[in-house]
């Protein structure tokens, strides 16, 4: 169903955003989110993307920026080979302004300024909203479902928010604490007796040095992902102006075999990345964890993840608690034509998705 137009309408302008425009597309994001983003923050998505730089759309009225739609430059490894491609983040309108297809407006500029920059494929997950207009008036089409898994490791704040005694909810979740500990140390124990030869786990606040090597392998062991070299990690996470990530590491017998990292949310940790050697289940689960330890040494509730593949995350997070109603709709739209390409991309068994792949954290 089409929105209606207005019976009468304010004179709308649209066209590309310009860096002076950053203030004020802040002010109307942190208006509309409820956050408190600053102009490093843009800066950051907006110009000091490796991949492309300044692509999106605004619309003014009466030189205010009443509507924006965002993209960000970003490379996709199809089996090996970079492709770049352009993923639609903090697209808003004014909460005044809705339901004049202001949004509609803005997403086809910038999809023409994507096919300026040399952009070959955008994806977004647009919230339930946002998803009717994209495949029904930006020609996007629905992809794949990534899942999203929890644990829980505390149940102080369940318990708090019941009780409202502080100190009668932490010792009532005592025994519980207790049992996630010991669960965790007997956990690590199977696993390694599992493993043949060493494992070494450790905890870093920035990507590996020896990172590179270990993603030249796995690039070509993924049909469709995001392209995740060190130069990525380091702009997405380690120059993040707001959020550093935790990265945890394993090696076996000396080498590198397994990589992830998170982000705090509120009083939960999101692992963002899981890279791991040839899939390995065990290794995955090592590294899960020793994330799940580091949960509780910080105090938080839990874990959570977001991931999509043809099974491996599955395997990895077998322990956890899935929950379908939080699931996040990939959808693509192609902008050059390419039978093959396009039939790759549009088959969801081909893709690998993990939560730093959304627009969570952007």
């Amino acid at each position: 169903m089409q929105e209606s137009e207005p019976a009468e309408t304010r004179a709308h302008i649209v066209r590309p955003v310009e860096i002076e425009d950053a203030q004020q597309v802040i002010d109307l994001q942190n208006l509309v989110f409820g956050a408190k983003r600053t102009i490093l923050n843009w800066n950051w998505k907006a110009l000091e993307n490796p991949y492309a730089q300044k692509v999106a759309s605004v619309i003014e009225s009466d030189a205010k920026i009443v509507a924006y739609y965002g993209v960000v430059g970003i490379n996709l490894n199809l089996s090996g080979r970079p492709i770049l491609c352009g993923q639609s983040t903090d697209t808003v309108v004014h909460p005044e302004l809705r339901n004049q297809r202001l949004f509609k407006q803005s997403m086809e500029l910038a999809c023409e300024l994507m096919i300026k920059a040399g952009i070959k494929f955008a994806f977004g997950f647009p919230n339930d909203q946002a998803l009717p207009v994209n495949i029904h008036h930006a020609n996007a089409l629905p992809i794949a479902f990534a899942k999203y898994y929890f644990k829980k490791l505390s149940l102080a704040s369940q318990l708090k928010a019941r009780l409202k005694l502080s100190w009668l909810a932490y010792a009532l979740d005592l025994p519980f604490v207790l049992l996630v500990r010991l669960a965790c140390a007997a956990k690590e124990f199977t696993l390694r007796q599992r493993l043949s030869g060493s494992a070494v786990l450790s905890r870093s606040d920035q990507v590996d040095p020896n990172y590179d090597a270990l993603w030249n392998v796995l690039k070509t062991q993924e049909i469709i992902s995001l392209w995740k070299d060190a130069a990525y990690l380091k702009w997405r996470y380690d120059q993040h102006p707001t959020r550093k990530a935790q990265y945890f590491h394993c090696y076996h017998d000396g080498k590198l075999v397994g990589m992830a990292n998170v982000l705090k949310r509120r009083n939960m940790l999101v692992v963002c990345e899981l890279a791991v050697l040839n899939k390995s289940v065990i290794i995955g689960q090592l590294l899960l964890n020793d994330i799940c330890r580091y949960c509780r040494e910080q105090g938080l509730d839990g874990v959570s993840f977001y991931g999509h593949d043809r099974g491996f995350f599955g395997q990895v997070f077998s322990s956890f608690k899935y929950d379908p109603c939080r699931d996040l709709t990939l959808v693509g739209r192609m902008f050059v034509t390419d039978d093959r390409l396009c039939q790759l991309l549009h088959n969801a068994g081909n893709w690998s998705l993990t939560s730093g792949d959304t627009d969570e954290f952007y």
